[in-house]
Order: C-alpha cells, then sequence, then structure tokens
C-alpha cells in the first residue's frame, strides 16, 4: 500500500513522524474515520524527512493481507465453525447453533484482535520516500 502525505511534526530524535493524508474523493466520508478530511498519523521516520516534506508511506502489501485475513477471515470460520459444532454436538435448535456460532465468531475476533495488538508494529506505515528534496 502506499500513500502521500504532508509532514506536520517530527519527534525529537527524528525517528518519527507526525504525518497528514489527504483523503481523496473516493473516499466518501462514510464516517469511519474519525477525521472529516484529512488524517494525522505518527508513523516511523527513517529517511529524516523534515516539517513541510511532502513523503511517500508505504506498507508491504503481504502484511496488509495478513491483517485483512485475521480481522476478517478468522472471525468468519469461527462462525462457520460454531454452526458445524452446533450441528455435532446434536443442538436440537437452530437458534442454539447460531447463538455457538456467534460465540465462536465474538471469540475468533478478539483473538484477532490480541494478536493484532501485538504485532501492532509490524502494520505501521514507514517513510519511504521524500518528494520533494
Amino acid at each position: 500500500m502506499r500513500q502521500f502525505a504532508q509532514v506536520v511534526s517530527t519527534s525529537s530524535g527524528g525517528n518519527k513522524a507526525e504525518v497528514v493524508i489527504k483523503k481523496h474523493s473516493a473516499c466518501g466520508k462514510c464516517g469511519g474515520c474519525h477525521e472529516a478530511d484529512d488524517m494525522k498519523l505518527v508513523v516511523e521516520n527513517t529517511l529524516g524527512a523534515k516539517i513541510g516534506d511532502m513523503v511517500i508511506l508505504e506498507m508491504k502489501g503481504s502484511k496488509l493481507l495478513n491483517a485483512a485475513l485475521y480481522i476478517y477471515l478468522l472471525p468468519l470460520i469461527g462462525l462457520v465453525v460454531g454452526y458445524i459444532v452446533g450441528v455435532a454436538i446434536g443442538l436440537d435448535s437452530e437458534l442454539s447453533r447460531i447463538s455457538l456460532g456467534f460465540l465462536l465468531f465474538l471469540f475468533a475476533f478478539m483473538i484477532a484482535r490480541i494478536f493484532g495488538k501485538s504485532k501492532s508494529d509490524e502494520y505501521n506505515l514507514k517513510v519511504t520516500g521524500i518528494l520533494n528534496q
């Protein structure tokens, strides 16, 4: 994933920078982000970008795909497995099977979230280029 941003502040050591990412018209402002027009992030600044620099931010595509799989696919698998286990153990009502599936869905979501927080440093954007040097 590649994104363009502007540096608005840097840390004292210079290894972190606060950047502003301008949202595109394709964003649609669905309300998923807390910011209305711009998004501020703190990113790794390994290239020493300075305040006012336009920078390129990147995250490896494989890391982005892994994160999406954890957060979307794992809970879905929990939902299906929960329903199948409900059938296998002989739960009589459909509501019981769906409830078990939903419980495993929530459990899988919590596991994905805990795993994601433990690996959060792998999913950070990094400054990979400075456009106006």
